[in-house]
């Protein structure tokens, strides 16, 4: 009983998390015209906000990347075992977050550079 308590607060805190720190970052990227920050762009101030928003994004989904790599972890070694295949579950979208991680800091790379170069 006691792994079952055990399983469902921490079930608990990542759903709490998940659904507290993502909307406070999603209604902020909603804030942002991403479009029409790119299609303006002109000044090195213009490129840097890109850059900022795609770091931000990029830190985003590291942090999804990292919480979805400790639930799968729990899965595995939790109350359920290899019994279910929700580490699976989990492993995917951790791979899938580490790309649109890794996606997101190029496309930031890529703004601070044109940012360097632009007049």
């Amino acid at each position: 009983m006691m792994r079952w308590t055990r399983l469902f607060a921490l079930g608990l805190v990542a759903l709490v998390a998940l659904l507290a720190s993502p909307t406070t970052r999603a209604l902020a990227a909603e804030d942002v015209d991403i479009d029409k920050m790119i299609s303006t762009a002109k000044t090195p101030a213009d490129h840097q906000a890109i850059a900022d928003y795609y770091q931000q994004q990029a830190d985003a989904a590291k942090a999804k990347a990292t919480q979805h790599t400790k639930m799968a972890q729990e899965y595995k070694t939790g109350p359920f075992g290899a019994k279910t295949h929700f580490h699976e579950h989990c492993e995917t979208l951790a791979r899938i977050y580490q790309s649109e991680a890794k996606e997101n800091a190029a496309l930031a790379a890529a703004h601070r550079e044109m940012a360097t170069k632009a007049k």
